[in-house]
């Protein structure tokens, strides 16, 4: 029943079609994870950022430019030598990874200070690829007649993901190392 009602509710709301309900829901859910892990985050770096002066913040931003200028060169090459649907995990799986990384290094050492200023620019250069890496994906899954159909109802999930992250922040601020 409660599959009827979402099924309704999707063709009504975008003109979905019933072999696309799947890829549709599942895309939702993953943009708003993404949108809620970045919301969850980004409050985290900021209050790092609040122990430090401007230049010391204004340098991180000279340095996240680099990094992700160098990134987004190898994620080019990446992309032109393996398949984007094999790519795409992995990309998401090595910002996981490296923020576990990141909680285990906060938790065994007691000075963070450098530890801290690489989470800030690796959360900025997060920034920069969940949400790049994300629609470049969603481009590759559908075609240009159901992207005009069908994106408007994942970037919906977008908006959740936000408000999702935004809200419980807080919760999770326990979380700075």
């Amino acid at each position: 029943m409660i599959r009827n009602i979402i099924l309704n509710f999707l063709k009504t709301a975008s003109k979905i079609k019933e072999r696309e309900v799947k890829a549709v829901v599942f895309s939702f859910l993953f943009v708003v994870v993404l949108m809620s892990a970045y919301y969850i985050l980004r409050p985290v770096r900021d209050a790092m950022a609040s122990d430090w002066t401007d230049a010391e913040v204004s340098w991180l931003w000279t340095l996240n430019f680099f990094i992700s200028t160098v990134i987004v060169a190898l994620y080019g090459i990446m992309v032109s030598k393996f398949r984007f649907r094999l790519l795409v995990p992995a990309m998401y799986g090595i910002f996981a990874g490296s923020f576990i990384i990141f909680y285990v290094l906060g938790s065994i050492y007691e000075d963070r200070i450098l530890i801290d200023k690489a989470f800030y620019v690796w959360v900025s250069v997060f920034s920069l690829f969940h949400i790049s890496v994300f629609w470049s994906f969603m481009s590759e899954l559908f075609s240009k007649e159901q992207s005009s159909r069908l994106f408007g109802v994942i970037a919906v999930g977008a908006s959740v993901g936000g408000l999702i992250g935004h809200s419980n922040s807080d919760l999770f601020s326990i979380f700075r190392y």
